[in-house]
């Protein structure tokens, strides 16, 4: 039977990086890696509110990438 091991969670935050030329916003990703895997989405939204505070950039929106290797057992 095939199990998931090995979870490892990134988050992305969106941050609008000003307009192109037809007015529309461009966007910049920043990602932070091997977050903690027990975290709730609650806390995950915080995380990435508060670092995108940390940005002179406006918070667009937050990513949650999750990786899991599958396994045989």
């Amino acid at each position: 039977m095939a199990q998931l091991r090995d979870k490892r969670i990134t988050l992305r935050v969106k941050l609008i990086n000003g307009l192109n030329a037809s007015g529309k916003p461009k966007y910049k990703m920043i990602s932070f890696k091997d977050i903690n895997p027990a975290i709730t989405e609650d806390q995950l939204l915080e995380l990435g509110t508060k670092l995108a505070s940390l940005q002179e950039l406006e918070l667009s929106e937050v990513y949650k990438s999750q990786v899991e290797k599958v396994v045989q057992e």
